[in-house]
């Protein structure tokens, strides 16, 4: 779930992979593993991915309507 939320945040603001990685200091293959649901992130990442995506770690974590 997490994953697809932050997938869908990304298109929706038109960033790639990469650029959003740029904009958390994080590899591009993270972002990917985060995306699929292979992994994870900290809290402090997704505090960093919230403000990358112009948006706040409730709506990153499912808990508010995106």
């Amino acid at each position: 779930m997490l994953g697809e939320i932050i997938y869908k945040l990304r298109i929706n603001l038109k960033l790639s992979q990469k650029k959003l990685a740029e904009r958390c200091g994080v590899t591009q293959q993270f972002i990917q593993r985060i995306e699929k649901g292979k992994v994870n992130p900290s809290i402090n990442t997704v505090i960093k991915l919230a403000n990358a995506l112009e948006t706040t770690t409730d709506v990153i974590l499912g808990q508010k309507a995106g």
